[in-house]
């Protein structure tokens, strides 16, 4: 599965997206070498920092969320996801 379809864009899209993360030294770019039509990303130091950063964020804001949530209400939540996780699986969708 290339990194158009996971990301739901064309392949145009990804190749300026691929273009201005690599402009703004977030990744990198490297020919694979066993498949010499594919490209392998790579994060720089930089964008390493970045993306620790980005998961930080991320936890933070679900942390918050999540403690406006009384135990019985986390509980429900947790269910209907599982619901919802569980739909999408029967679809093929991870």
């Amino acid at each position: 599965m290339g990194l158009s379809e996971l990301a739901g864009r064309d392949k145009a899209q990804v190749t300026r997206i691929v273009g201005e993360l690599e402009a703004l030294g977030l990744i990198t770019r490297e020919r694979s070498t066993a498949d010499r039509r594919a490209t392998r990303l790579n994060l720089t130091n930089r964008g390493e920092l970045l993306f620790r950063q980005i998961l930080d964020k991320r936890g933070n804001l679900a942390s918050a969320m999540l403690n406006a949530l009384d135990p019985n209400e986390r509980a429900a939540l947790h269910s209907m996801l599982v619901k919802m996780r569980s739909g999408l699986a029967e679809v093929g969708h991870r």
